[in-house]
């Protein structure tokens, strides 16, 4: 039976070196991680600003381009509707 609770300590012992282990690589791959993290976003940062300034371009000529397009649509919608009431007023009804 003495064996027997020897081995059991020495398995506790080498699996709380196992743990240990795996928490210390868990660790490094963490903080690898987060370095590596960093540097894509110091990479990407000022390349997202470049991006967001075409894409507020984008967005104004776009805007300018259909308000454009659709100006001549409403100028005769409204004609068309002050036409209908000042007929409207002129006949009476």
């Amino acid at each position: 039976m003495p064996a027997l609770a020897h081995w059991r300590d020495v398995g506790l012992i080498l699996l709380a070196f196992e743990a240990f282990v795996m928490g210390l690589a868990l660790g490094a791959m963490l903080y690898v991680s987060l370095r590596g993290l960093r540097q894509a976003q110091a990479w990407l940062l000022p390349r997202l600003r470049v991006g967001r300034g075409y894409v507020r371009q984008t967005r104004d000529i776009v805007a300018r381009v259909t308000a454009g397009m659709a100006a001549p649509f409403v100028l005769v919608q409204s004609a068309v509707a002050g036409l209908r009431q000042a007929l409207r007023l002129l006949s009476g009804r």
